[in-house]
């Protein structure tokens, strides 16, 4: 089946503009921004006649083909890190949508139906990354901390619980930009996704005494964060001797007093 480019990179250029900022492209998740670029997508399936839903936690669906037979779902998400990318995200949702339209330009009759959705909240936030794919596939956990989280974003458990998956589906499929250089550095333009990194977040405080940094003697320091650089290089060191497909970083650290004249007593969020 062929695809009308011009109309993919125009989508794509639709959903581009709603971005907040000048560099990069902005639609953090539970914005205004993300709003709209749901909307969007609602609005291009409804006036091409595909039907659409939306779920109570913003899960956008829409659907062609029968209704009583097991569905193929394809996808992604509109929400984006801070100054991202065009493509991340978007590129799934604007390929599913194309094929959904070029189906029924082609008046293909389908045996099975096909249901595209754009998943809410995907990037990291204060509810957790991926919160609409995790809410549709029944792995949030219950709890007062969920809750609480929850109703910052005028969403409930009772939400949670209502998105839940109860159908039955084939298979759900995903387009996605490489977001490291294994394919360009082997010259390929298209993979096949054969395992993905299963997400475990430590949280680590390293104490140490502050003290005065011109007047402290080297010998009689407790800086916490040398401390804590010799457990960054030892995270480095083990993955790398584990090797394979395994991955680690270090990318955020919270230092106290965090000043030039000061020797760092603590470091936080060592994650």
């Amino acid at each position: 089946m062929d695809v009308n480019i011009d109309r993919i990179m125009n989508h794509l250029d639709e959903i581009g503009r709603i971005s907040s900022g000048t560099k990069g492209y902005t639609r953090l998740a539970y914005s205004e921004e993300e709003d709209a670029a749901l909307q969007w997508l609602k609005t291009k399936m409804e006036e091409n006649g595909i039907p659409t839903k939306q779920d109570r936690v913003g899960n956008v669906f829409g659907r062609i083909g029968q209704a009583d037979a097991p569905v193929l779902l394809m996808g992604s998400h509109l929400d984006t890190v801070f100054e991202g990318g065009l493509y991340d995200g978007a590129l799934g949702v604007v390929l599913g949508l194309e094929c959904l339209l070029r189906i029924k330009e082609m008046g293909i009759n389908l045996n099975n139906p096909i249901e595209l959705v754009a998943f809410r909240g995907e990037e990291a936030n204060v509810l957790g990354g991926t919160f609409g794919s995790r809410a549709f596939a029944g792995l949030i956990e219950e709890s007062e901390a969920i809750k609480e989280k929850l109703e910052g974003l005028s969403f409930d458990w009772q939400d949670v619980e209502s998105v839940r998956n109860r159908k039955k589906y084939l298979s759900y499929m995903e387009l996605h930009i490489e977001q490291g250089s294994v394919l360009e550095a082997n010259e390929k333009q298209i993979g096949v996704v054969t395992s993905i990194a299963g997400i475990i977040r430590f949280h680590v405080t390293v104490k140490g005494k502050s003290s005065h940094s011109g007047t402290t003697p080297m010998d009689m320091r407790s800086d916490a964060l040398l401390y804590a650089s010799k457990i960054i290089q030892e995270v480095n060191q083990i993955v790398c001797r584990f090797g394979g497909d395994n991955v680690a970083t270090v990318g955020e650290l919270d230092v106290h007093p965090n000043q030039a004249n000061v020797v760092p007593g603590l470091v936080q969020q060592i994650k």
